[in-house]
């Protein structure tokens, strides 16, 4: 098959999972599943020993049966490396566990089934849908996702595409997807700094970007984001009212699908329906609740990081799967007021603008750090190493020194909290050395906020040596879970080798021939509409070379004179 023959596809997994392709006229195309429906559920359900992917009826299964979901949020993640994963299973809603590797695992009997197994067959599941609808086989795929995903999780996303096939996979930011989608989809909005808020089920990212005029240069400034706020609190807030307020004898499972329903609503009365019975909450009570008005708070702490003066902004795009809330469009109405801009067809405005990043070569992204990288000290405090929002690609090398005489530590971790064991561990480093021996260590980060971690121990060889971090899952595991994956499918993952795909997915700026534009040339660009003309190269005739050459002459005679009056 030939190279121009490869698809290529976009895939956004989130509490609904949408994807795009390239189409025969070099334009994206979002994808449909049937009934002109462009989204799916992001669940997978196993009755009788069939796995359905991303099946429409999500209700309770049957005896025996089990439904995964919410995988998402566990991608990369460990116990104890992860100081936050244990309650944040806890206070989830999913059936995920920690086994006793500390991996997080929906059980199905004696069956462990990975967060990155069950991304993998949504991930598959949109591709295979591509490949039935043009024919084509996908050989490139980019996945939008969380712009505050730790490196971690970054690299469990790849690592799922590598099970089902798709060693060349990119990855792009949610919010900057976005940006690009709604710039290619209304080209005549005014304006070059733009807010983006995605809201989605369990994530909120927030990002400020800069498009300059032709809308082919995305530059992020800042970047804020909570991976444990979203729609899905809303949900629980009404599941505890429902809770405290009726004895309805419901399944966790089913309480929490009856109140998904009533959330979704767009008119002023929530109906919670059960049985042949309904409960009924009006919103202006509903978003008194102490839970909406915590969401609340955490929300405008994520946008206030991002964009502390708004008097800057010159647009707001909010996305997500919780927009369509009429407690999230009030809110919005007061925050944003007339900077919002309207918005249709938001399901696939993600999945097209990372299409349209994989597509054009004259697009370029210019992204920052999602969250901090820090040095873990003794005392469980850290020494931060890059701070969020701190532009990429960037490499940070320090030197330290043992301070024993035994095995020395090393923790590099990735977080926002001011506590090492908070945050998530990257790479721990341990060796043997003397006291005061000195190493360095260094830091990659990549355009696409994935990192390549080392430590170089210094001296005489054979003591000089380099340690590098394996990052992702071992090419043995991804095997084992490739197998497991398609036992469970009844067939095998199509793959495809990495020289039929060679382009670059997402173009990032290249720090030689393009640079990022300082506050003043962006504000110039601004107001005045066009670039700053470029200065005219200096030239230096003949004559003033040959004077400055008899210059340099004179003073190395002067500087000789005064070294031999000195000498005698």
């Amino acid at each position: 098959m030939a190279e121009e023959e490869y698809l290529t596809v976009t895939a956004q997994i989130s509490f609904i999972s949408a994807a795009a392709y390239i189409g025969a006229d070099g334009k994206p195309v979002v994808l449909d599943f049937g009934c002109d429906r462009k989204t799916v559920p992001s669940t997978i359900a196993i009755e009788e020993g069939q796995w359905l992917v991303a099946p429409m009826d999500i209700t309770a299964p049957s005896e025996g049966g089990h439904l995964i979901r919410r995988s998402k949020r566990f991608m990369g993640r460990r116990n104890p490396q992860d100081g936050k994963l244990k309650r944040h299973i806890e206070e989830s809603d999913t059936e995920f566990q920690i086994n006793e590797e500390g991996i997080p695992v929906h059980k199905i009997g004696e069956e462990e089934v990975r967060p990155e197994e069950a991304y993998a067959l949504l991930v598959d599941h949109l591709k295979t849908r591509a490949e039935e609808t043009t024919g084509k086989q996908v050989g490139r795929c980019v996945v939008a996702i969380p712009a505050n995903f730790t490196d971690l999780s970054r690299q469990a996303v790849l690592d799922s595409c590598k099970i089902i096939g798709l060693s060349y996979a990119k990855v792009i930011n949610e919010p900057t997807a976005a940006m690009i989608g709604f710039s290619r989809r209304y080209p005549d909005t005014k304006g070059n700094y733009f807010l983006v808020v995605d809201v989605g089920d369990g994530t909120t990212d927030c990002a400020l970007v800069y498009a300059n005029n032709e809308r082919t240069s995305f530059d992020v400034q800042a970047i804020s984001g909570d991976n444990y706020t979203g729609g899905g609190d809303l949900t629980t807030a009404l599941e505890d009212w429902f809770d405290a307020k009726v004895d309805h004898g419901l399944s966790p499972h089913e309480r929490r699908l009856a109140c998904e329903a009533a959330k979704h609503t767009t008119s002023g009365t929530m109906r919670i329906r059960y049985g042949s019975q309904v409960s009924k909450i009006e919103t202006d009570v509903f978003k008194d609740l102490k839970g909406v008005q915590d969401f609340f708070g955490r929300l405008n702490k994520v946008v206030d990081q991002a964009a502390p003066d708004m008097r800057r902004v010159d647009g707001v795009i909010v996305v997500g799967c919780t927009l369509y809330h009429p407690v999230l469009q009030d809110w919005c109405t007061r925050k944003f007021g007339s900077k919002r801009l309207p918005l249709i067809d938001l399901a696939s405005l993600v999945s097209q603008g990372a299409a349209y990043a994989a597509l054009c070569d004259e697009i370029t992204v210019a992204e920052v750090l999602g969250q901090r990288i820090s040095i873990g000290t003794e005392d469980d405090t850290i020494e931060v190493l890059a701070a969020q929002s701190e532009k990429i690609p960037c490499t940070k090398v320090k030197k330290l020194w043992a301070r024993h005489d035994d095995e020395t530590e090393l923790h590099i971790c990735q977080g926002q909290s001011e506590k090492f064991s908070e945050n998530i561990s990257l790479y721990s480093f341990y060796h043997k050395m003397k006291k005061d021996t000195p190493f360095i260590l260094k830091v990659v980060i990549k355009a696409d906020g994935t990192l390549d971690i080392s430590v170089e121990i210094e001296g005489a060889e054979p003591h000089k040596r380099t340690v590098e971090r394996k990052a992702g899952l071992s090419d043995e595991t991804i095997k084992t879970l490739r197998d497991r994956n398609e036992g469970r499918l009844g067939r095998k993952f199509t793959a495809v080798s990495d020289t039929a795909t060679t382009k670059d997915a997402v173009h990032t700026l290249p720090s030689k021939k393009r640079k990022r534009k300082t506050e003043e040339e962006n504000e110039e660009e601004r107001e005045g509409g066009k670039a700053k003309p470029k200065r005219k190269p200096k030239t230096t005739s003949t004559s003033t070379r040959k004077q400055k050459q008899k210059q340099k002459q004179k003073q190395k005679e002067k500087e000789k004179e005064k070294e031999k009056e000195k000498a005698v």
